[in-house]
């Protein structure tokens, strides 16, 4: 029996120093590189997102350093990046944008955004109608483009007209007064923007008018003209036309020729 209690006692031990042993010669515990480097692609979190890896993503066998250098890896994103779906609102802001439009009208714009004639497409259409009234009804109107029209009479035709010309009804008592559509007329080549002698060829016009031969200034008016802009030549040809066809009138209208 003592033999036996002996034997225990030195078994128990020997065991004992064996485990330290055992302690003593395993490996120290891995850095956190070699920790990271243990980590399955599973368990790494892509830096674009924010979540933080839940327990049963972790696995077992993943050391305890894991979660936090995971956690790390998610938030190491670049700051300067702009918030998501930014790109994606500024692309729908630029197909929703429109483009300005051009102004369209009557008085106060340029001949090319003017509604154009029925007749030519280069002439408004606010000059062929006050040119075909006046040479229907007018030519034998004594003082025509001479004497002005009633000027409330004209401030509202020009606040009509502005509005639009889709409707317009030349049988209207407001369209009988030839004084009031030959002022009319005056005013729109007034609210040009552009004169119908172009600002850029102003100088050359009046240095033409002053040369002293009259074929020599003949023949430079002529080039000058032509090098207007087709609205400019093509209106300016028009109501050419009409004066000369008033002027053959002046007999009975007392308009000087």
């Amino acid at each position: 029996m003592k033999l036996t209690r002996c034997m225990r006692v030195f078994n128990g031990i020997k065991r004992l120093f064996t485990r330290k042993r055992k302690r003593r010669d395993e490996p120290t515990s891995p850095s956190i590189d070699q920790d990271v480097a243990h980590i399955p692609a599973s368990a790494v979190i892509s830096a674009s997102t924010s979540h933080v890896p839940t327990r049963a993503q972790i696995p077992p066998s993943l050391p305890s350093s894991a979660p936090l250098i995971c956690c790390q890896l998610s938030h190491d994103h670049d700051d300067t990046s702009p918030p998501e779906g930014t790109w994606r609102k500024g692309i729908a802001n630029v197909k929703n944008k429109t483009l300005p439009k051009k102004p369209v009208g009557t008085f106060g714009v340029t001949l090319g955004d003017c509604l154009p004639a029925h007749t030519n497409p280069y002439i408004p259409r606010i000059v062929e109608i006050c040119c075909q009234l006046i040479k229907e009804r007018g030519l034998h109107h004594t003082g025509i483009y001479r004497v002005p029209g009633n000027h409330a009479a004209i401030y509202r035709m020009q606040e009509e007209l502005s509005k639009g010309m889709a409707d317009i009804n030349l049988q209207d008592d407001k369209w009988q007064d030839l004084n009031v559509i030959s002022s009319l007329l005056k005013l729109f080549f007034r609210k040009l923007p552009e004169p119908l002698f172009t600002n850029d060829k102003y100088e050359d016009f009046i240095a033409a008018i002053r040369k002293e031969d009259p074929l020599e200034r003949l023949k430079t008016l002529k080039r000058l003209i032509h090098d207007l802009p087709e609205h400019h030549y093509e209106t300016l040809k028009f109501l050419s036309a009409h004066l000369k066809t008033v002027a053959e009138n002046s007999e009975k209208n007392k308009v000087g020729k």
